[in-house]
């Protein structure tokens, strides 16, 4: 919560104040993408998804500021970001032998391409329970964007009441 200390002309003080959201939204915007990516993939690693590093290095930010309003997305375009959102029904379709091959070579688990595929098929009638790591970090992140937002506005407030 940010409190206002109401110093000289309370019209003026809040003029300031829109005047210093408006400058500060497109850094503010920037800064809650980055809060948010790190925690998406603090996340990602605390609930145990990191079969390779493939996935955490998907998670992209994007933000635009071009209009009235801020936007912030953060996602990842990699099909296991979905999986290990949502989690996955036993369906009797395989997931990708070859991802699974890299992950036992990533692991030093070694083996062969025939080892993947038996995986591949063992994994086809297991359910995998989602583990919901992007809105885990999106609620984690919340409470930092929050704490910045005040602490950049308060600053803001505090210096243009001094002009």
């Amino acid at each position: 919560m940010i409190e206002l200390l109401i110093l000289g002309n309370i019209n003026k003080r809040f003029k300031n104040l829109k005047q210093g959201i408006e400058k500060l939204g497109p850094t503010i915007t920037r800064k809650a993408a980055d809060i948010l990516q790190e925690e998406v993939v603090f996340q990602i690693n605390a609930v145990g998804a990191v079969a390779s590093e493939d996935l955490l290095k998907s998670v992209q930010a994007r933000y635009d500021f071009t209009s009235d309003e801020y936007l912030v997305e953060v996602g990842s375009d990699s099909p296991q970001a979905y999986w290990v959102e949502f989690g996955r029904k036993a369906s009797g379709k395989m997931p990708p032998v070859d991802r699974i091959y890299q992950w036992l070579l990533d692991k030093g688990i070694g083996g062969t391409y025939q080892d993947a595929f038996r995986v591949a098929k063992w994994l086809q009638y297991i359910d995998t329970p989602a583990r919901f790591p992007f809105q885990k970090g999106f609620d984690a992140a919340l409470p930092r964007i929050e704490k910045y937002l005040g602490t950049a506005v308060e600053y803001e407030l505090n210096i243009r009441s001094i002009q």
